[in-house]
């Protein structure tokens, strides 16, 4: 299971980086920055997990240049309220979702997108996506 612990916040707001670490045989490896992905990405020894919730654009911008991501891809990470898709760009799989989430004032409805390629996993979400706190 992977790990949703807040590691490195992109801002006050708490806009940006979930968790960004190397996984290898279903176990976490060690924490990664973002400016490191892409020298991991790509490679058989294992995937590189990046989650982000409500990123800015600077940091998809970065993610962009590290993993040569098409810019369509950038352009649709960027914007929640997709219709459900899948996108694919050369050897990048681009996944919108929808997302709901019950909590004591009602339903919530939000998205993830999912940016997969060879060695990486890019989770971001929009609104509603998360579990509920216990």
């Amino acid at each position: 299971m992977l790990d949703l612990a807040i590691t490195e916040p992109a801002d006050a707001s708490g806009r940006g980086i979930v968790t960004c670490a190397l996984y290898s045989n279903g176990r976490r490896v060690r924490d990664v920055t973002v400016e490191e992905i892409g020298a991991f990405a790509g490679r058989d020894e294992g995937i590189v997990w990046l989650g982000l919730h409500e990123p800015e654009e600077a940091l998809l911008a970065t993610i962009q240049s590290q993993l040569g991501l098409h810019e369509l891809i950038i352009e649709d990470a960027n914007q929640a309220h997709q219709r459900a898709k899948l996108d694919i760009y050369d050897n990048v799989l681009f996944i919108a979702l929808r997302t709901a989430q019950l909590d004591s004032n009602g339903i919530h409805y939000g998205e993830t997108h999912l940016i997969v390629g060879k060695g990486f996993v890019v989770s971001i979400r929009h609104g509603a996506s998360a579990p509920t706190p216990r």
